[in-house]
């Protein structure tokens, strides 16, 4: 079957839009099964674009407080809608994320996670239908305190929780796509590079009764087959994520019907229907972080929502917890029986060190420890 035009967008638009924005998982799904160990590959050193992406990550981390705008405007199936809201992030745990959609008629939505450092808040609104869900976070940090556990495997779980903003936007795209171009560019004065690439499995984009592409077949033009990330030189900032698709050719589907017999393709073969390339912009325009707010951090629920109508899945997410725990601690384990006797190596750490200008535009690096005297 080639490229269908009416194939149901609603599959790829959590995976490529909402995604980019929300924690790994969000807070509306249930807690994904803790990883189990499996067998490493075989290790890929990272291109010079990973390298400047990690490094991106890894400022984007330390910034302590964050306000930020963010738009997302997409090009679909040849129809057009966008995302908007902001962003906000503050210490002790404190974060805001409110997003609308608008531009597809009577289909608004809104979508808000809050938290006061205390209790982490989801409310969803999808036409006339309303959602509400909470946890409770400080059960949660107190397991994240055990000694087992280093400070990648927590730096995860507090993205997971919602609380990484763009650093699980970065670290997701890091997972998912093949960074091997680099270029620069200039975004409002700001010096940027531009690292792109495509995905690394491609099977993830295809729906479940679509025929697998073969490894070396162009992605359908609905799906945003190249990606380009636009981060700051010197503060690592996301100001701007592009996804665009391919444009289909002549070349690329054969619509013509096979033959039982031969197995080959009879008939004239006729042009693709005319469909524009997905086109995906995701933006971060910094704001004043005289905006952030310490009350914008609570939540309070209408006075006709009942206990009732509220889902707690605190218990459920600390289950999904102890067996991320404990697969972990094998994982552990299991590396360091495999390592005994293998020379360690010593890889010098990055040195990042925070903007001073960057301070109050949006973002605040975290303070540098001050020295013992």
């Amino acid at each position: 079957m080639g490229y269908n035009p009416a194939m149901p967008y609603s599959r790829i638009i959590p995976a490529l839009l909402i995604g980019l924005l929300l924690p790994l998982p969000a807070l509306a799904q249930e807690p994904a099964p803790a990883p189990a160990p499996a067998a490493a590959p075989v290790p890929e050193g990272p291109t010079p674009a990973e390298i400047q992406l990690d490094t991106a990550t890894i400022k984007v981390r330390l910034m302590e407080r964050i306000a930020a705008r963010i738009e997302q405007d997409v090009d679909m199936l040849n129809q057009k809608f966008k995302l908007e809201g902001n962003y906000y992030k503050d210490t002790n745990f404190r974060v805001r994320l409110q997003l609308n959609l608008v531009g597809l008629g009577d289909t608004g939505s809104t979508m808000l996670q809050v938290c006061d450092g205390k209790v982490l808040w989801d409310y969803q609104k999808v036409l006339n239908m309303q959602s509400y869900r909470k946890r409770e976070i400080s059960p949660i940090l107190k397991k994240l305190d055990d000694p087992n556990l280093d400070a990648f495997f927590r730096s995860l779980i507090i993205s997971q929780l919602g609380f990484g903003g763009p650093e699980a936007m970065l670290a997701g795209l890091r997972k998912a796509v093949r960074f091997d171009q680099v270029g620069e560019d200039k975004i409002d004065g700001v010096e940027v590079w531009v690292l792109g690439g495509t995905w690394r499995d491609r099977s993830n984009l295809m729906g479940p009764g679509d025929r697998p592409l073969a490894p070396t077949a162009p992605l359908p033009p609905y799906i945003p087959s190249n990606v380009q990330i636009y981060v700051g030189k010197v503060d690592g900032w996301p100001y701007k994520i592009k996804m665009v698709g391919n444009a289909p050719s002549l070349l690329q589907e054969d619509t013509r019907a096979i033959d039982p017999a031969s197995g080959r393709p009879v008939g004239v073969k006729k042009a693709p229907p005319k469909v524009t390339p997905s086109q995906i912009t995701l933006s971060y325009r910094l704001l004043p972080l005289a905006e952030i707010k310490p009350e914008m951090f609570f939540f309070q629920t209408p006075a006709d929502v009942t206990s009732a109508n509220v889902i707690d899945d605190t218990e459920q997410y600390l289950g999904y917890l102890d067996t991320a725990i404990q697969s972990e601690t094998a994982r552990k384990k299991a590396e360091a029986a495999k390592a005994e006797g293998e020379p360690l190596l010593n890889a010098p750490p990055i040195d990042v060190k925070p903007d001073p200008a960057t301070k109050g535009l949006g973002i605040e690096p975290v303070p540098a420890p001050s020295s013992p005297k």
